[in-house]
């Protein structure tokens, strides 16, 4: 299942309805994307969910027509740019139109952190906290208050607390799995 699951990451990074190319989510790839009676082809580079950057490379572009990338950006992002082509962001997605001209496109945004608890039957524990980022999700389980600096432990500068898996928080008879997604 694990390996089904790596596979539909790869399958699902492009889709495409007519001219428009969604991108659901912002991974680092290269991709010969079939486009009415052309071809576009995109390298993605970007380090998201540590960081919204985020570079498209238009390596080439048969398409004849422009194309609309409709990427999804995260509802709590912002400070949102693009350069190298027009755009319009409604409703959590950024639309970026590419023409045969467009070479190079640019997205920056802000990504903070948010801090929860986690909940549930077998999850619920004093001092271990999930913490996101996007769509990165990590724990860390703490005695220390929760106003320290979450962009210094992030980067692994408080001495005797480290982010970790959300699993490995927990000691209990339960599959991993489960205690994700109890």
């Amino acid at each position: 299942r694990g390996g089904e699951g790596l596979a539909s990451v790869a399958e699902y990074a492009y889709l495409v309805d007519g001219n428009t190319v969604t991108v659901p989510y912002f991974s680092s790839s290269d991709a010969e994307i079939p486009v009415g009676g052309g071809v576009l082809s995109l390298s993605q580079k970007t380090a998201y969910p540590y960081d919204g950057h985020v570079t498209f490379t238009v390596r080439e572009n048969t398409v004849g027509t422009p194309v609309t990338l409709s990427c999804y950006v995260p509802a709590a992002a912002h400070d949102l740019t693009v350069s190298g082509a027009d755009y319009t962001y409604e409703n959590g997605m950024l639309n970026i139109t590419v023409t045969a001209q467009t070479l190079s496109i640019t997205v920056d945004f802000a990504i903070p952190y948010s801090v929860e608890s986690p909940v549930g039957e077998h999850n619920e524990k004093i001092g271990v906290y999930t913490i996101f980022r996007g769509n990165l999700m990590s724990s860390v389980t703490t005695d220390k208050p929760l106003a320290l600096s979450w962009a210094d432990l992030i980067a692994g500068k408080v001495e005797g607390i480290a982010l970790r898996p959300l699993f490995d928080a927990y000691e209990t008879d339960h599959a991993p799995r489960q205690v994700l997604f109890s």
